[in-house]
């Protein structure tokens, strides 16, 4: 405890974020230049925990002089606190264990960072990618246990990554807080045929006191008085659709690569909502939507060309959802992310500082929107999203209240994730205030939906058939299926099919698109498996070999975006 106040009495002297370690140097050094190597050693263990990285110091070093540490980066590499913080170092991770009854492996990333990885459960059992071909709008229906298949988490470390074994072992995603991971395509392997890896630092968000005064929207069904409250539930589960812009998908080779990033920052946004209990906090991620210029426009509110104002976006969004409330009413919330800057006027100009906005409050109603940015490998908006959703669930900033929306008793000063501090290990955890607040919301009939998971399939599962989509569906059936609001959309049967893909004709708007074929339709490929060949089948968009437990299946088209 001693150890811990020491720190804290550090952050408040200092009011800067870990990024700018080299400030905290000499006030290491001032306070505690007789302190004994163990104590230093404890102090710099709690100060740096948001690292999650095990730190030791050189047990001959004197105290009074620059602090150095050793980092699992590279071997036993001696960093300085100011080189920490750029070093973008190459990593060659390796399996130590690996337990698959339970779904768990242990990988040493590099000499003392190592992520015991469980496996992660967030995807729906059927997930819809709904993208825009010009005005028309395509639904891709994927299987969530075969998206996430790969994808694990370390809770002690926050970790949330990708792991695929293809020819060698491959990492993507977050290691820390503070550091991501992932494959690199131009470097030699190792000697022992290890896949190298860049090891980078994931840019720090800084305190933003000017994006603190912007108001914040409240949602319109709560008029003034408290609701009235119900039993509190034990969990409450988040579905989730995210919304992106097309500046932020084409940060990405393909859709694919988007996808693999958005399961990796859901998941890790999930793992900062285990810090929540009475009730426990579950995100369901259901689905992703992909607008193009055409579509995004009809709701972005621009400042120029780079950057768009956040509140007016949040409203047009807000009447462009509730015009087409078939497309969104079974979704809990809405999250908007996109690749331009966020901002807001104000008396001296136009403030891009801000980075999210949401309705207070605002789940399960007309109101569940957020929005917020993000960029490509930098996960930025792991702890936007998770702040923005925090929002929707009824949590104001802390110390702030809005009507019976209440943190004033958790000063903001303590820097949980409801508040613009990131400098201490609670920034990864919400505060008591927050817990509270997500709790009244749930009891009161406005958290209705969140006890339920209403999520409906287009093609329902059975245990008394072994058929998936691909064998059952016929070509004019999947047609349908991916095109619901096209009336007569037909097989095209003069282009034939591509590799996972069929071209679907609609005499409405004499218009021929392309589509993804449903899971288990044969492709044009095979497979050596035992010595025999074995025809390749299409998995979410994919030719790979048939699944040992396929999902289960019957054959029911849609007609409407309700079947």
């Amino acid at each position: 405890n001693n150890c811990a106040d020491s720190v804290i009495y550090l952050l408040d002297l200092d009011k800067q974020t870990i990024s700018n370690c080299q400030s905290v140097l000499p006030l290491l050094k001032e306070r505690f230049e007789t302190t004994s190597g163990q104590g230093l050693k404890c102090i710099a263990d709690v100060f740096f925990e948001t690292l999650h990285t095990t730190i030791v110091l050189p047990s001959m070093m004197p105290v009074s002089i620059s602090l150095f540490l050793t980092v699992g980066l590279l071997g036993a590499t001696f960093l300085s606190c100011t080189a920490m913080t750029k070093t973008v170092g190459i990593v060659y991770p390796h399996l130590i264990e690996s337990r698959n009854d339970a779904g768990e492996k242990v990988i040493k990333i590099s000499g003392s960072i190592t992520l015991n990885l469980k496996k992660s459960s967030i995807v729906s059992k059927e997930f819809l990618l709904r993208t825009y071909q010009d005005d028309i709008m395509e639904h891709n229906y994927l299987d969530g246990e075969i998206l996430e298949e790969n994808l694990y988490h370390d809770s002690e470390s926050f970790a949330s990554v990708i792991v695929l074994h293809e020819n060698g072992l491959k990492v993507q995603g977050i290691v820390s807080p503070m550091f991501g991971i992932k494959p690199m395509t131009t470097e030699e392997r190792s000697a022992d045929g290890s896949i190298p890896h860049a090891f980078y630092e994931l840019p720090r968000e800084m305190p933003n006191n000017k994006a603190a005064g912007s108001n914040r929207p409240i949602s319109s069904v709560y008029d003034g008085f408290y609701p009235e409250q119900k039993r509190r539930p034990k969990k409450v589960y988040l579905e989730l659709m995210i919304l992106v812009d097309s500046y932020f998908r084409w940060q990405f080779d393909s859709k694919d690569s988007m996808l693999t990033y958005l399961l990796i920052t859901i998941n890790a946004v999930n793992l900062k909502y285990l810090s929540i209990s009475d009730p426990e906090v579950e995100i369901i991620f259901r689905a992703v939507e992909v607008f193009n210029h055409q579509m995004e426009n009809k709701f972005l509110v621009r400042n120029g060309t780079k950057s768009i104002k956040d509140r007016d976006t949040l409203f047009e969004l807000q009447k462009f959802v509730i015009h087409n409330y078939e497309k969104y009413y079974t979704f809990d919330a809405l999250y908007f992310i996109t690749g331009l800057d966020m901002g807001y006027h104000y008396f001296g100009g136009f403030d891009t500082d801000i980075q999210g906005i949401a309705f207070l409050g605002g789940v399960c109603t007309i109101d569940k929107l957020g929005m917020g940015e993000d960029k490509k490998d930098t996960y930025s908006g792991v702890r936007i999203t998770a702040h923005e959703l925090g929002h929707l669930l009824g949590c104001p900033h802390d110390g702030e209240q809005y009507r019976f929306f209440s943190s004033k008793n958790c000063s903001d000063s303590y820097g949980f994730i409801m508040t613009y501090w990131s400098n201490t290990s609670r920034s990864m955890k919400f505060s008591p205030c927050c817990n509270q607040a997500i709790s009244e919301l749930a009891r009161s009939p406005y958290g209705d939906c969140l006890e339920e998971k209403t999520a409906t399939r287009r093609i329902n599962k059975k245990l008394d058939t072994v058929l998936l989509p691909g064998e059952k569906l016929n070509r004019d059936q999947a047609c349908r299926l991916a095109f619901p609001t096209l009336k007569g959309v037909r097989f095209a049967a003069d282009n034939g099919t591509a590799r996972c893909r069929a071209s679907c004709y609609s005499p409405k708007t004499n218009k021929t698109m392309w589509t993804i074929l449903p899971d288990h339709s044969p492709c044009n490929e095979t497979a050596s498996k035992k010595g025999k060949s074995e025809r390749m089948v299409c998995v979410n968009g994919e030719c790979r070999t048939k699944l040992s437990k396929p999902s289960l299946y019957p054959v029911k088209p849609c007609k409407s975006l309700d079947c």
